[in-house]
């Protein structure tokens, strides 16, 4: 499909505006912010509505495709969104090889732009996020700086603590990544010492979630998540980004200041499982 520059998209535009030939969605793939971006739209009515997808680690966006394209689960996902109506939009977010950059400064500065974006060049200003794993670090320090507003937000294998995985959960190597993405050198290899690596500590302070709801009232809370619907679906077992330190004291801090949380558990013992979104499907499409 050929594709087309901003200028020459909008919402409103007639079929026979379109230079490339019809398809099922028409694909927009362009640069925001110095990132790759691809939005989808419904090839039948639009509600007007857009749904963010943020990705986390060895996830991917390229001038040709995304691994929200090409990921079966995800794919599924995001075609029913296509069929109920929803515009589908996704930026790279500033990720790296290997590294979705872990909600760092970048990655929010660039969704960021990239939301504008889709408000400005689009109308899209009714928006709801779809986050996978790292990439509910991006939605939630989004939502903590007041630089963009979610009708609803669903969580996907949620990571929300730095802490938790610098202690390299599952064996993989987040002191490595997490370094990388927030330019310090780690005091140790894998697994870190949150507690004791004060270059850690002082890198993270402002950008890692769940420590920094922890630092707020419950007004404070309210203020940052109250205007949003939130619901998660999580593996129970999941060895990489462990719930226990993760989703559900996360949870536990917005009920206590009266923000509600629904979670779905899927008893597994996997991470970001295809699984897992292919579940979701129904439950995603009723809740937003």
């Amino acid at each position: 499909m050929e594709l087309l520059t901003r200028r020459q998209w909008t919402l409103g535009l007639a079929a026979t505006a379109f230079k490339a030939r019809a398809t099922e969605s028409q694909v927009l793939r362009t640069q925001v912010a110095g990132e790759w971006c691809f939005v989808k739209f419904p090839h039948g009515h639009s509600n007007g509505q857009a749904v963010l997808t943020l990705h986390g680690a060895g996830e991917w966006v390229n001038e040709t495709s995304s691994s929200w394209e090409t990921q079966p689960g995800a794919t599924r996902l995001m075609n029913a969104l296509l069929d109920a109506g929803y515009v589908v939009a996704q930026s790279n977010s500033a990720a790296r090889h290997g590294n979705g950059m872990w909600g760092n400064r970048d990655t929010q500065a660039t969704t960021a732009a990239f939301l504008g974006w889709l408000s400005s060049e689009h109308g899209l200003r009714r928006v709801h996020a779809v986050a996978v794993s790292a990439g509910n670090l991006i939605l939630v320090n989004l939502l903590l700086g007041t630089r963009a507003k979610f009708e609803s937000a669903i969580m996907l294998a949620p990571c929300l603590s730095l802490e938790s995985e610098y202690k390299c959960p599952g064996g993989v190597n987040r002191v490595k990544t997490i370094a990388e993405a927030y330019h310090f050198e780690p005091k140790s290899g894998c697994p870190g010492d949150p507690e004791a690596d004060r270059a850690f500590l002082k890198a993270t302070a402002e950008d890692d979630p769940l420590r920094r709801v922890e630092r707020l009232d419950d007004e404070r809370i309210r203020t940052a998540f109250g205007s949003t619907r939130w619901m998660a679906a999580y593996e129970t077992h999941d060895p990489r980004v462990p719930p226990a330190e993760n989703l559900l004291p996360f949870t536990a801090r917005l009920n206590r200041a009266g923000v509600p949380l629904k979670i779905l558990p899927m008893e597994a013992e996997t991470h970001g499982s295809q699984e897992l979104f292919v579940r979701s499907v129904a439950t995603i499409l009723a809740f937003i």
